[in-house]
């Protein structure tokens, strides 16, 4: 079903967001596929993801010995994190019971509240389209690839990292009162919800070497809780 969004869709309803961004819902029979303005502008861009997701939807339904576009990531709890081939985009397929849709939702005032009023190294991963249906088994969720999708559990556990780990898990433990501070300033100000982090744990942030900043040697990205 992701590559319903590889699709041309006519009919669909507007969504204005809280911070003027517009998300266009499409019907589809049981649910709604959830284009944010983020993935519009991404497959407006780029027209070849439109066949990189058909490829995908073709590998989910027909699972090769060998995947290309549909290439295992990362797994944890009631949902499984796959590669969009080289495309530099993962889909977390997550299971029904699992609410995908509040998932957009709250990675999507969280990615303005970072990006708003915490520094540069707190961040959310732009976040581009759902599918959810009770026609389907699972739901997606497609959004940008943060390097190996290594996470703070997975580097404070690692005992060649025990120097770097206090330093991660230190600014980890930062980062929650920070954020805390900041999803209580935006909620009293600007109406925002208050319950943002619903999960905050350290397998729920990934720690990214590869993005560091003037304060900090890395970057850690909020992803879905």
């Amino acid at each position: 079903m992701i590559a319903e969004l590889s699709r041309v869709l006519p009919k669909f309803e507007t969504l204005e967001r809280f911070d003027g961004s517009k998300w266009k819902l499409y019907d589809i029979e049981g649910g709604k596929l959830v284009l944010t303005e983020n993935g519009q502008t991404l497959l407006a861009k780029d027209s070849s993801l439109r066949g990189a997701l058909r490829s995908y939807r073709h590998e989910l339904l027909n699972p090769p010995l060998s995947p290309v576009m549909r290439r295992p990531f990362r797994h944890g709890g009631n949902s499984d994190v796959f590669e969009v081939g080289e495309t530099g985009l993962v889909v977390k397929e997550a299971g029904q019971g699992q609410s995908v849709w509040f998932a957009l939702e709250r990675l999507d005032y969280l990615y303005r509240i970072c990006k708003d009023s915490l520094p540069p190294y707190i961040r959310v991963p732009e976040h581009y389209g759902a599918v959810f249906s009770s026609n389907l088994s699972r739901q997606y969720l497609l959004m940008e690839k943060v390097n190996d999708g290594t996470t703070v559990e997975d580097f404070t556990k690692d005992a060649g990292n025990t120097e770097q780990a206090a330093v991660v898990q230190g600014a980890f433990d930062k980062a929650k009162i920070l954020l805390d501070k900041a999803i209580d300033s935006h909620a009293k100000a600007q109406g925002y919800p208050d319950r943002l982090l619903v999960d905050w744990h350290e397998g729920n942030v990934i720690v990214d070497f590869d993005s560091p900043v003037e304060e900090m040697p890395f970057t850690l990205w909020i992803i879905d809780q």
